[in-house]
């Protein structure tokens, strides 16, 4: 397995892919991990995730 160093100033200046209008409340955990996820992840994938 391939190993990657993320920067984390790198990845918050980097494109938004979690879309608004989610039921997510402010500030939820899991809200926060699946928008870093995207961003870690790249266009390329689908992330499903029961709000």
């Amino acid at each position: 397995m391939e190993k990657h160093t993320i920067s984390v100033p790198q990845l918050v200046a980097g494109e938004e892919l979690f879309a608004p209008g989610h039921r997510a409340c402010i500030g939820c955990g899991e809200a926060l991990a699946v928008r870093l996820a995207c961003k870690v992840l790249g266009r390329n994938s689908i992330v499903v995730s029961v709000t």
